[in-house]
């Protein structure tokens, strides 16, 4: 989270920086929740189908 440190109040970054950084801070939230969704989907898969072996091999 060092990378966020322009979120300190006491910062020396000129607004047009901050609204970058800001910017890039969104983007990062987007990419982390749309990492967390796909493993979830994944997750949700690879259940399924051990779920589905198992059911086979153990009745």
């Amino acid at each position: 989270m060092n990378e966020y440190h322009f979120l300190d109040e006491n910062t020396e970054l000129t607004k047009s920086d901050l609204i970058r950084k800001y910017n890039r801070f969104i983007e990062d939230i987007w990419l982390l929740q749309h990492t967390v969704r796909e493993l979830d989907d994944n997750y949700e898969l690879m259940l399924n189908a051990y779920e589905s072996v198992a059911d086979k091999l153990y009745g």
